[in-house]
């Protein structure tokens, strides 16, 4: 999903931005290859939704969330419709309709601009429990000199993984 999020930042860079955050927006705006996530998930809020239970969807707690799903089950209906995934089970439609290009990348524009900034500090293969674990020995010292010593040392480690 990095890659992918960065060939769309270049793709909305290209074109003139006023500004970095309207970038950020228009980058988690631009026409996602796939739906990413796992079908399991996928399986168990809107197979309930096709057969009209909608208590899971309204669940959900954030905007994006609701959206992403609500977009799924639209191409899920459309997919049951189509004559090749007549007979097919909801799994074999679920994963269709997972790698079925998606109109977003269905994140805000302040979790992209975290993993931006975590991509350009550690690479894009980084691992977000290691980030979030060497960045929080970094802000809890006290002395600044041994901050930044400890620090060093934790970030020589990760990039050696």
């Amino acid at each position: 999903m990095r890659r992918d999020l960065f060939t769309a930042y270049r793709d909305v860079c290209s074109k003139p931005c006023p500004d970095q955050y309207t970038a950020w927006v228009r980058t988690v705006k631009h026409p996602a290859k796939c739906f990413y996530m796992d079908p399991v998930k996928l399986y168990e809020v809107v197979k309930p939704m096709l057969q009209g239970d909608f208590s899971k969807y309204e669940k959900l707690k954030h905007e994006t969330s609701k959206r992403k799903f609500w977009d799924l089950y639209l191409v899920c209906r459309r997919l049951i419709e189509l004559p090749e995934y007549h007979n097919a089970t909801f799994k074999v439609i679920a994963q269709a309709a997972v790698d079925s290009p998606a109109p977003e990348f269905y994140i805000t524009p302040e979790s992209f601009r975290q993993t931006y900034r975590y991509c350009r500090r550690f690479g894009v293969n980084y691992y977000p429990q290691k980030v979030k674990r060497i960045c929080h020995q970094y802000t809890n010292y006290k002395d600044g000199k041994a901050k930044d010593a400890v620090y060093d040392k934790k970030l020589k480690l990760f990039m050696k993984l």
